[in-house]
């Protein structure tokens, strides 16, 4: 697996560049590599998902499971999508808006 270009402050546009197969997180532009989680992880999380999913039957929310990226703070409208320092990728994430998906994951938050 390549390593992104070593730089000080990454941006969405910059996890956009990289390799499907680079897992890693951008946490107000710092680069964090992730390793491959466990069996165990694996096992634990597949089966919260298919609960949740469960539940979430009939209601307008979807679950996503890792590898699913999220984009966030872009909320301040100075904050354009591509120049965005934060990308996280949650073991499971829950959606009920629709119109923060797009093909390639998740674009910012409701609370």
């Amino acid at each position: 697996m390549p390593f992104p270009e070593e730089k000080q402050s990454y941006t969405y546009a910059d996890y956009l560049s990289w390799p499907e197969d680079v897992r890693a997180e951008i946490i107000e532009g710092s680069l964090y590599m992730k390793a491959a989680p466990s069996r165990i992880h694996q096992k634990i999380s597949i089966e919260l998902s298919r609960q949740i999913a469960n539940y979430l039957v009939g209601k307008d929310c979807e679950v996503y499971p890792a590898p699913f990226h999220v984009v966030l703070n872009l909320d301040d409208e100075n904050n354009r999508e591509q120049e965005s320092k934060n990308v996280v990728e949650p073991d499971i994430s829950i959606i009920c808006d629709s119109s923060l998906l797009d093909d390639t994951g998740c674009k910012g938050t409701l609370i």
